[in-house]
């Protein structure tokens, strides 16, 4: 059924693409390979064949596999790869679409969280959910969320990359992002660099004879959104890539000699307003705003905090010298300021703005401008300390790079991870959880693992996971970034030790451990003295380690006691039936045991029934 797609398709004959999985079970069969990128070369060429339902892509081979199945009703099927690979599904939808080589990017187990525009229900298919979304005219759908489970759908005019802090993991729930809407038009677009750094995953390879020229194929091509591209001055190549850091993460950007590398940074839709003792910044978002707009000269005193509004203003009085308003000449005024979008912490991404009012005495114009200035949040070098023990075993907390070496200076932005360390090779497993970054002046702080060890933004850092078999290292990947107040950054985290491997409930000490990263900086600090364990951890009554939603935790309890409700019923009913059969045969008329197994009967079939209803609820829950 797989392999007719093609043949009975009367509608758009696409594919949907879903990044750093591979279909379990399904059988490999060589379709392309190249010295350079091969995606849209394999499309075509599966486009092509009624045999080709689906196929994988190695990025780090060069090659394309055609498959023998697609992840139609078995989406258990699509586990992550352990290289860089995206998985293509040929679809057929009966709605108009763009010329994309894929229309719709799909990310298993993940929501906008708050950004539903439009809730259809009764959907029954994820084809169905995504036919909606672009056939809907009441708003630019950029993704939709599919729940098999309860056959909803949700659109949205929002999507990971305008709303990248509302990506949260979610249960049975498919995100998936329209790639036929275009690119937010706006002044603050702009591209960030990163030199001696090349992307994995390369859809594209063009020839360009400068940086320019291959930032130019990027923003024109038509086969794919393009969001990055890797510019080689040595060997004149240009590599398109439709991902990024947001999407594909920091681990796929790889150390390359003579590259460089650039991304699209978010759009800033500014307007600047003039007017005679003050200047006003409206930002307009896609999504609700709850970032930070602050003078970068005064950024703990003039500041405005996003209310999760679409339009967001800050105003600088020209005279208020806590602003850091310049009068750079006559009738021109000037003021630095940035645009962050988490409430606490500046990434990479976050910008700069120079305002620039000016005004002409003789004719009273006003005139204004908006420049980036995307070096402008940049940390300097980092260095860190360490001070963090454990009674029994010894931990240490460290910040490593990419080859696992201690790091001694990065930027803002770098990927870097946390490593959690064991002395020597213990019996004892780790688990950690609780870890917080706090400032080291003002006390501000943010929580980035909560009580069950699950990240509270994956964007800004990632689950702790064992690196080798021993579990004597755990690692958690991240971004360097600071508060806005204060280069240094301190973490702390508590790890619960378990005999062998750490599982659910069955945990035995913990120790909080401190670590302390200075960005911007040289000096170091002494850290505090680590403090004692909470009291209530040392009874082994640790949460589980579900990263799930309180409402599918809820949904879960009462499915789990209606089941219970109804095998409670379905043993008294035996009960009884059984107590009156013995009581019937005490009775010495035959003909009334006869009569009686004539009314049992239909009762008796009735039970088989009950118990199938049964098996199907077990299955079903």
């Amino acid at each position: 059924m797989c392999s007719l797609v093609s043949a009975v398709c009367e509608g758009t004959e696409t594919f949907e693409r879903v990044t750093g999985v591979l279909l379990h079970s399904a059988t490999q069969i060589p379709l392309y390979s190249s010295q350079g990128a091969v995606t849209t070369q394999c499309t075509s060429r599966c486009r092509a064949s009624t045999a080709c339902p689906s196929f994988l892509v190695d990025y780090d081979r060069g090659a394309c596999f055609r498959l023998d199945l697609t992840s139609e009703g078995r989406t258990h099927l699509l586990v992550p790869a352990r290289g860089h690979t995206a998985y293509f599904e040929k679809v057929c939808l009966q709605a108009p679409a763009c010329g994309k080589a894929w229309v719709f990017e799909r990310v298993l187990g993940r929501e906008l969280a708050g950004l539903d525009d439009l809730v259809l229900e009764e959907i029954t298919s994820r084809r169905t959910c995504e036919e909606y979304c672009l056939l809907n005219h009441q708003l630019p759908c950029r993704s939709a969320e599919f729940v098999a489970s309860q056959r909803l759908c949700r659109l949205s005019s929002s999507s990971r990359r305008t709303a990248p802090n509302a990506l949260r993991p979610a249960l049975d729930t498919e995100y998936l992002e329209n790639q036929c809407v275009p690119h937010v038009s706006s002044t603050g677009c702009d591209w960030e660099k990163r030199p001696e750094r090349q992307m994995t995953y390369r859809d594209l390879q063009v020839s360009a004879t400068s940086r320019e020229r291959c930032q130019r194929a990027c923003e024109t091509t038509s086969s794919f959104p393009c969001r990055s591209f890797t510019f080689s001055a040595a060997t004149s190549r240009c590599w398109l890539s439709s991902e990024d850091t947001a999407s594909a993460g920091p681990s796929a950007l790889v150390p390359t000699r003579g590259a460089l590398y650039s991304q699209r940074t978010p759009c800033h839709d500014l307007e600047l307003l003039c007017s005679a003792d003050r200047m006003t910044l409206r930002l307009r978002t896609a999504a609700p705003f709850t970032g930070r707009i602050f003078s970068l000269d005064a950024p703990s005193t003039c500041d405005v905090r996003g209310t999760g509004q679409l339009t967001t203003e800050a105003t600088f009085i020209y005279h208020d010298r806590r602003c850091g308003v310049v009068r750079e000449s006559v009738g021109s005024f000037t003021a630095l300021v940035a645009v962050q979008h988490h409430s606490t912490i500046q990434k990479r991404e976050d910008s700069a703005i120079k305002l620039l009012c000016s005004y002409e005495a003789t004719e009273q114009t006003v005139s204004n401008g908006i420049t980036l200035l995307t070096d402008r949040i940049d940390g300097g070098l980092v260095t860190s300390s360490v001070n963090g023990t454990a009674p029994t075993p010894i931990v240490s907390l460290h910040v490593r790079d990419r080859a696992g070496a201690e790091v001694t200076g990065t930027a803002l932005g770098e990927p870097l991870y946390l490593s959690l360390e064991m002395q020597d090779n213990s019996i004892f497993g780790m688990f950690p959880r609780n870890l917080v970054a706090r400032s080291g002046r003002s006390g501000e702080s943010i929580v980035l693992l909560d009580e069950r060890g699950c990240p509270t933004d994956e964007s800004i850092v990632e689950r702790f996971r064992p690196e080798d078999g021993s579990g004597s290292r755990v690692v958690a990947p991240f971004e360097v970034f600071k508060f806005y107040d204060d280069p240094v950054v301190r973490f702390q985290v508590t790890v619960q030790f378990c005999l062998e491997r750490c599982r659910p409930r069955i945990l035995h000490e913990a120790a909080p451990l401190q670590r302390e990263i200075v960005v911007g900086g040289a000096s170091e600090r002494q850290l505090d003295e680590p403090r004692v364990s909470e009291p209530g951890l040392r009874d082994g009554r640790a949460a589980d380690l579900l990263c799930a939603r309180r409402e599918a935790v809820i949904a879960g309890i009462a499915a789990a006691v209606f089941l219970q409700a109804v095998m409670l019923v379905v043993c008294c009913s035996c009960v009884y039936w059984r107590r009156r059969s013995k009581l019937r045969e005490t009775l010495p008329s035959t003909s009334t045991l006869s009569s009686s197994r004539q009314r049992l009967g239909p009762a008796d079939a009735e039970r088989p029934a009950t118990l199938r209803t049964l098996r199907s609820l077990t299955r079903r829950h």
